[in-house]
């Protein structure tokens, strides 16, 4: 974090289910079977080491890929006018 700013991108577990859809091609991550509970299992694990690891965190339930962009460049901004740290360029 001495040189970053970690932005936590955070959904609940039926946003993610209805984000994956039928996704019969995605690889299964625990011993779980259906990904409803793989989805809740894996959420459940890691939400502690997540919120550890943010500087900042945009729920992203509601929003559109545009708005969560919009906000994490606000949020960048606003972390770069704060510090002493170079701004970062962005190769897009």
């Amino acid at each position: 974090r001495r040189h970053g700013f970690v932005v936590l991108l955070q959904a609940s577990a039926d946003t993610l289910l209805r984000r994956l859809g039928d996704s019969s091609d995605r690889p299964i991550l625990t011993d779980q079977q259906n990904l409803p509970d793989e989805i809740r299992q894996l959420l459940e694990e890691r939400q502690l080491l997540y919120e550890a690891a943010d500087d900042a965190v945009i729920d992203t339930d509601d929003l559109e890929p545009g708005e969560v962009a919009e906000q994490i460049i606000a949020l960048v901004k606003e972390h770069s006018a704060c510090t002493s740290l170079p701004k970062p360029s962005y190769a897009w």
